[in-house]
């Protein structure tokens, strides 16, 4: 298995066909052809790409690889106190 890509075994299930994500953003234009070269011998069909909103390097490889926007993901924090506090 690529160290880049991680076939995703529910994803792939559920949709009849092999789906992967990359593994990290701030990815290198090498390791994008890479792991695009990887899925293709795979027969990946469909392939994540999480990014971070503010990442345009990462943002402006995948379009340019052909990944389009799919959805915004938002994650929460919430530092809590001690229980002893």
């Amino acid at each position: 298995m690529s160290t880049l890509v991680k076939k995703l075994d529910w994803d792939t299930k559920h949709f009849g066909f092999p789906i992967a994500r990359l593994r990290d953003t701030g990815l290198t234009a090498s390791q994008m052809r890479s792991a695009l070269r990887y899925c293709r011998t795979n027969k990946i069909r469909g392939l994540y790409f999480t990014v971070d909103s503010d990442d345009r390097s990462s943002i402006g490889l995948a379009e340019e690889n052909g990944f389009r926007f799919a959805g915004i993901r938002a994650a929460y924090f919430l530092e809590t106190r001690g229980a002893d506090e």
